[in-house]
C-alpha cells in the first residue's frame, strides 16, 4: 500500500462553508487517497500560524488547503514551501491556486431573481478588499444595467480607526435613504446579521420595503438574525471537492493552473428575508404569486384567469412588461430553475423530477429544459453535481 499524502486542512469553523468544503474534501479522499490530514478550524487565534508551521516540520506535508482571507497568512503559509490551494477567492491567480464558486454567476443569479420579483430599485452590500466581493458587486450592477436599473452600493470600511458605532450609524442611514422596495445583495451570509439589526432599529420592514439575499447558504445567518436568510448555495462540496483533486496533481508534479477553478452556484434558496413581490397592480401580484405557488403542480394558464379578474391579454402584456416573458413563459422559467435544484442536490431520475416541477412526463420536461438552458437535464446534473 502507497505511503499516504499528509495534508493540512486550515479552515473556520464558524462557518458552515468551510465544514462543507471539508466534507468535499473526504470525498475525494475516499476514492483518490491514502490521505493523512491534520485539521485547524480556528486559523483566527493568533498562534494559529506558528502552530501549523510546527505541524509542518514535525509532521511533512505534502499539501495545505486552506481558506486564505489575510495577506499576513497567504505570505505565511506559502513559505510552508508545499502545494497550496486556497478555497477562498480573495486572492489573484498569480498569488496562490484557488477553487472557488464562480462569483460573477452568483452575482448574476441575485440580480435575475430580484428581476423577477418585479422590483425596479436595488443595492449592494460590500466591502473593497476582497477579489470575490468585488467580482459579485461587478456582476449584480452589470445584470442589473442590462436590464435597465442602475445600483446604489455600501462598502464597509474595514480600517481599524473606525469604530463599530460609528459604522453602524452610517449602514442605517444608508439604508433608510435607498427608494422603497428595494432589493439588496450582501457579499456574503453572516453580513446580513448587520443589515437586518439596521433594518430593525430604523423601522423599515424585512422584505416588503428591504429584501435581502445574501451568498454561501449559511445556516448560522437565520440563527444570528433570528430571520431566515435567503441565499446562493455556492456548492462548497463541490469546491471542496475540487479544491482537493487540484492540490494532489499539485503534489504529483502537476504546474500550478494559470486562472482559478470555478464551481458555478447550483441555486438560490429564497427564505423569508426576500418572500415578496414587488408588482403595484394587485392582479399582477396575485398572479406572480399564483404562479410562485403552484409551479410544481400541471397548472394551466387559463387557471390564473380563475383567479384574477383579468383579460388574457392584458395579463400578458403585464408579464412582458415585467419580465419580459408571458405568464407560461414565466411558469416554464421557474419549473427549470426548481429542476436544476433538483438534478444537484437529489438523487431524483429524471421522471420523479418532471413529476415534481409540473410536468405530466420526462419527454416535454427534457425539451422544455434544453430550450431554456442549452443542455440535457442529464448533462446539467453530470456538470454541476458531486459525484
Amino acid at each position: 500500500m502507497p505511503e499516504p499524502k499528509k495534508i493540512a486542512i486550515v479552515v473556520s469553523a464558524a462557518s458552515s462553508y468551510a465544514r462543507s468544503v471539508v466534507e468535499g474534501v473526504h470525498a475525494y479522499a475516499r476514492q483518490g487517497g491514502p490521505f493523512e490530514f491534520y485539521i485547524d478550524f480556528d486559523i483566527a487565534r493568533p498562534r494559529a500560524m506558528r502552530d501549523l508551521k510546527r505541524a509542518a516540520g514535525r509532521l511533512g506535508f505534502d499539501g495545505i488547503l486552506a481558506d486564505i482571507w489575510r495577506r499576513i497568512f497567504l505570505e505565511d503559509i506559502l513559505k510552508v514551501g508545499v502545494p497550496v490551494v486556497d478555497v477562498s477567492g480573495t486572492w489573484n491567480p498569480a498569488d496562490v491556486p484557488s477553487v472557488h464558486v464562480d462569483n460573477a454567476a452568483a452575482g448574476r443569479m441575485v440580480a435575475r431573481y430580484f428581476l423577477d420579483k418585479g422590483l425596479s430599485h436595488f443595492a449592494f452590500c460590500g466591502t473593497g478588499q476582497p477579489l470575490h466581493c468585488q467580482q459579485r458587486q461587478k456582476a449584480f450592477a452589470s445584470e442589473l444595467a442590462k436590464a435597465g436599473y442602475e445600483c446604489d452600493v455600501f462598502l464597509y470600511n474595514s480600517g481599524r480607526e473606525v469604530r463599530l458605532d460609528d459604522q453602524e450609524r452610517v449602514l442605517e442611514e444608508w439604508l433608510a435613504s435607498l427608494p422603497k422596495p428595494v432589493g439588496l445583495m450582501c457579499w456574503f451570509d453572516l453580513r446580513v446579521r448587520d443589515i437586518v439589526h439596521a433594518c430593525r432599529r430604523a423601522g423599515i420592514a424585512i422584505p416588503h420595503e428591504v429584501a435581502i439575499v445574501g451568498v454561501d447558504n449559511d445556516e448560522l445567518a437565520g440563527i444570528f438574525c433570528n430571520l431566515p436568510v435567503s441565499s446562493v448555495d455556492v456548492s462548497p462540496k463541490h469546491i471542496g471537492y475540487r479544491a482537493m483533486a487540484l492540490l494532489d496533481k499539485m503534489i504529483r508534479g502537476a504546474p500550478k493552473p494559470a486562472s482559478h477553478v470555478l464551481v458555478r452556484p447550483s441555486r438560490l434558496v429564497s427564505r423569508a428575508s426576500s418572500d415578496m413581490v414587488a408588482v403595484a397592480n394587485a392582479d399582477v401580484a396575485a398572479a406572480v404569486r399564483y404562479i410562485e405557488d403552484h409551479a410544481g403542480e400541471p397548472m394551466q394558464i387559463k387557471e390564473l384567469l380563475r383567479v384574477v379578474p383579468i383579460s388574457r391579454r392584458a395579463l400578458e402584456v403585464h408579464f412582458r412588461n415585467l419580465y419580459g416573458r408571458t405568464p407560461h413563459q414565466q411558469l416554464l422559467h421557474l419549473r427549470v430553475e426548481r429542476a436544476k435544484a433538483l438534478l444537484v442536490e437529489s438523487d431524483l431520475d429524471l421522471a420523479a423530477i418532471a413529476l415534481r416541477t409540473g410536468f405530466r412526463e420526462p419527454s416535454p420536461f427534457s425539451v422544455t429544459f434544453r430550450k431554456l438552458t442549452g443542455m440535457t437535464p442529464r448533462d446539467y446534473r453530470k456538470r454541476n453535481r458531486l459525484r
